[in-house]
């Protein structure tokens, strides 16, 4: 490794231990375009997974489980960012390499089981759709439907209801 990759590496480290994973991910990605480095695909992987990018954290864990030796955990990661992308068949697989490296740890044997489900699932016709509703979608948060009455009652985040006039665009909700 080169004097100017490892300076990057470390530069990149600070960031990625103080969660700027943003700036991490910039610097890991110049040091991966000259070569190869595993501890830089790891972090640059889970820099992916923590801010949510999950297709950009495949193709980094994919690029990784390439690697002669990397940690059991990479696998339980892996499996879960595949999962999130719905390749639960490849999911599953890394479970089950997760488990055997580390079978005392149970968390893998339930994504197994989360993965045989979702599959059992998906072979079984739709008993309904979701649609939304335009008099009652917004762009903010409706949760916890309850017919009451033969009225429909929910909560919502709306900056403006029936109750309400707050228009601070603070996050509220009645109780």
């Amino acid at each position: 490794i080169s004097i100017s990759s490892y300076a990057q590496i470390q530069k990149a480290d600070k960031y990625y231990d103080k969660t700027n994973y943003p700036k991490a991910i910039e610097l890991y990605e110049k040091v991966l375009k000259k070569n190869e480095n595993p501890e830089a695909l790891e972090k640059i992987a889970n820099s992916y997974r923590l801010i949510k990018n999950y297709s950009k954290a495949e193709l980094y864990y994919a690029r990784l489980m390439k690697q002669p030796k990397i940690a059991p955990i990479n696998h339980f990661n892996y499996g879960m960012i595949l999962k999130s992308n719905n390749e639960i068949e490849e999911a599953k697989a890394q479970f089950k390499l997760y488990a055997q490296a580390e079978p005392k740890d149970k968390k893998a044997q339930l994504q197994i089981k989360s993965c045989n489900d979702i599959m059992m699932w998906s072979t079984k016709a739709r008993q309904f759709d979701v649609t939304l509703l335009p008099d009652i979608n917004t762009a903010n948060s409706e949760f916890c439907p309850v017919l009451l009455k033969n009225q429909l009652v929910f909560v919502s985040d709306r900056t403006n209801d029936l109750f309400n006039s707050n228009s601070s665009g603070k996050q509220r909700f009645l109780h």
